[in-house]
C-alpha cells in the first residue's frame, strides 16, 4: 500500500504521520528514483506507541529545507503488511497527520481521505 499526495500546499518542509494497525507493517519512504515526495528529506528516529503504532516525522534537507513543490502528487511512503488483511477490515485503527507543525495562519494541512484526522491516545490514556 502507498500513501500519495494527491496535491501538496505551499512551503512543506515538515510532515509528521503517526499509523497504526492492528497488524504488522513496516514503512519506507519511496526514493526520488521512484518520484517520491520525501526520498531525500531527513527522517527522525520512529517513535513508538501502544499497540503497532509508529510516528514518523521528516523534514527537507537544509536549513531551512526546499519545500515539496506546490501542488505536487506522487508516493511518499511504501506500507507493507506482514500478513494478508482480512476483507473488509480497515488497515489502521490510527491515521493521524500532525498539522500543528505548520504555522495556523499560513492554512497548510494535510488529511489521508478515509480517516478521521484524531489525535491518537499515548501509553495509559483512557478510552473513555
Amino acid at each position: 500500500m502507498f500513501l500519495r499526495a494527491d496535491y501538496v500546499p505551499r512551503n512543506i518542509r515538515r510532515f509528521k504521520i503517526t499509523l497504526g494497525s492492528a497488524y504488522g507493517y513496516g514503512v519506507e519512504v519511496v526514493d526520488t528514483a521512484n518520484d517520491g515526495l520525501l526520498g531525500d528529506w531527513n527522517m527522525a528516529t520512529p517513535v513508538t506507541g501502544p499497540g503497532n503504532q509508529l510516528t514518523l516525522d521528516f523534514r527537507a534537507p537544509g536549513d531551512p529545507g526546499a519545500p515539496i513543490r506546490y501542488g505536487a502528487f506522487g508516493p511518499m511512503l511504501r506500507i507493507t503488511f506482514d500478513e494478508l488483511l482480512p476483507a473488509g477490515e480497515p488497515a489502521f485503527n490510527v491515521v493521524y497527520v500532525d498539522n500543528s507543525v505548520y504555522p495556523q495562519a499560513a492554512g497548510q494541512s494535510f488529511e489521508v481521505a478515509g480517516y478521521e484526522n484524531t489525535p491518537p491516545m499515548a501509553a495509559g490514556e483512557d478510552a473513555r
